[in-house]
C-alpha cells in the first residue's frame, strides 16, 4: 500500500496582504504541483483579494475572494488567523508552511513549521527601510521554524550571517517564473525601440543609476526610449532628474497587468535590471523566457540565477551600466547569444521543479 500523502497547510499571511506580488505568485505556482510529489497541499486564506488564488482548483483552497476596500488588509489580518485554525482542524496538517513573517505561531499544536525566507533586505538596509516590526516578526518566525527554505544560496548565506544558529535548519529551493511569459505574446510596438525596466525603482533598486547611464550615452538616447513598467508613477525626484537630463518623453512609466507585461517584455530591445540586491530576482527570468537579452548587475543572487545568460555590469554605477547596455545594444551577435543562453537557462526554473525540491524538504520532517 502506498504511503499516504503528507498533509501541508499554507497559511494566510501573504494572501492577506498581496493582491499581486512575487511571494503569493510563488505559493500559487508550487501548490498545484505538490500532488505529483506525494504532498496534499492546501492554502488556508479565508478572506483574501489575491489575484493568483482564483486560478487554483477549488479543492486546493479554503477561502473566498472579497473586493478591495479601505481597511481590507486589517480585516483579513484580524480574522484569518482564527478562521484558519478552525478550518485546519479536519485537514489535520502535519506541516504548516508559513507564507510570511508573524510574531506568533498560528499553526495547530503538533504540526511542524516550515518558513520561506525571501531576502534579508530589512536587516541589510536598515537605514533605508526602517520597519522594526517586520524585522521582529521575521526573527520570531525564524526562531520557531523547524525548517527554513531560502530562495537562493545567496539568501541562505545572508540569513546565516544574521542568524548563525539557524544554519542547520536552512535549505535552498529556487523560485520559478510564470510559464505564460514563454507563450509567445504579441510584442508591444512603439514608435522607437525601447530599453525596459520592470518593477520598483527606489533605493537599492538603483533606478537612478540606470537613468544616469541612459542620459550619459548619446548613442543609447539616439536609438532607444527607456520604458518603466510598474513601480508607480514617477515621483518628484525622478521627474526632476528626467527633466534635468533633457529626456522629455523618451523616458516614460506605465502600469500593466500580466498580459500587458508579457507584451512589453516581448517587444523590448533589452531588459535592464539595475538592482543592487535581490533574494532571487524573477524579472530577469521573465525577460529570458520572452526572448529578450538581459543586462543586470553582478551582485547578490543575480549571477547565481542568471549564470551566463545575462550581460553583468561589475557594479551598479551609471558608467558600468552604460557600458554593459551598449555592449548588448550595438552588438547583434552578443544580443542573440544572450537570448539563446536565456532560453536555455530558464529550463532550470519551473514550478514543477520548485515543488519537487520543496516536497523533498517536507519529507525531512515527516
Amino acid at each position: 500500500m502506498a504511503d499516504s500523502p503528507i498533509r501541508v497547510a499554507f497559511d494566510h499571511r501573504i494572501f492577506s496582504q498581496q493582491v499581486y506580488g512575487g511571494i503569493s505568485r510563488y505559493f500559487a505556482g508550487i501548490v498545484p504541483h505538490l500532488a505529483d510529489c506525494g504532498i496534499d497541499g492546501r492554502i488556508f486564506a479565508p478572506l483574501h483579494n489575491n489575484a493568483y488564488l482564483g486560478t487554483l482548483p477549488r479543492e486546493l483552497l479554503f477561502g473566498r475572494r472579497i473586493p478591495e476596500f479601505r481597511g481590507r488588509r486589517r480585516l483579513c489580518a484580524a480574522v484569518n488567523g482564527p478562521l484558519s485554525r478552525v478550518a485546519m482542524v479536519p485537514f489535520a496538517p502535519q506541516i504548516v508552511h508559513e507564507t510570511y513573517f508573524g510574531l506568533h505561531r498560528e499553526a495547530p499544536r503538533g504540526a511542524c513549521l516550515v518558513l520561506t525566507v525571501y531576502d534579508m533586505i530589512h536587516e541589510i538596509f536598515t537605514n533605508l527601510l526602517g520597519d522594526p516590526e517586520t524585522r521582529a516578526a521575521k526573527a520570531a518566525a525564524i526562531a520557531r521554524a523547524d525548517l527554513i527554505l531560502c530562495i537562493s544560496e545567496h539568501t541562505r548565506q545572508d540569513l546565516i550571517r544574521f542568524f548563525p544558529e539557524a544554519e542547520a535548519r536552512t535549505r535552498v529551493t529556487y523560485l520559478a517564473f510564470d510559464p505564460g511569459f514563454a507563450a509567445g505574446a504579441t510584442p508591444r510596438r512603439e514608435a522607437r525601440p525601447y530599453l525596459l525596466h520592470v518593477g520598483p525603482r527606489w533605493a537599492y533598486k538603483n533606478f537612478a543609476a540606470l537613468l544616469d547611464a541612459y542620459a550619459a550615452s548619446p548613442a543609447l538616447r539616439d536609438a532607444f526610449d527607456l520604458v518603466c513598467v510598474g513601480g508607480g508613477p514617477f515621483d518628484a525626484t525622478e521627474r526632476q532628474a528626467i527633466a534635468g537630463h533633457g529626456l522629455g518623453q523618451a523616458v516614460r512609466q506605465c502600469g500593466a497587468d500580466d498580459d500587458e507585461l508579457r507584451r512589453w517584455y516581448r517587444g523590448a530591445a533589452i531588459f535592464v535590471y539595475p538592482s543592487l540586491y535581490e533574494g532571487f530576482g524573477i524579472p530577469p527570468l521573465e525577460a529570458m523566457a520572452s526572448g529578450v537579452p538581459v543586462v543586470a548587475v553582478d551582485v547578490s543572487s543575480v549571477p547565481e540565477v542568471c549564470a551566463g545568460a545575462a550581460e553583468l555590469a561589475p557594479d551598479g554605477s551609471a558608467e558600468a551600466l552604460r557600458a554593459a547596455i551598449e555592449a548588448v545594444a550595438f552588438d547583434s551577435d552578443r544580443a542573440s547569444a544572450l537570448c539563446r543562453a536565456g532560453l536555455e537557462r530558464i529550463d532550470r526554473f519551473s514550478w514543477a521543479g520548485a515543488a519537487r525540491d520543496t516536497a523533498a524538504c517536507y519529507r525531512e520532517l515527516i
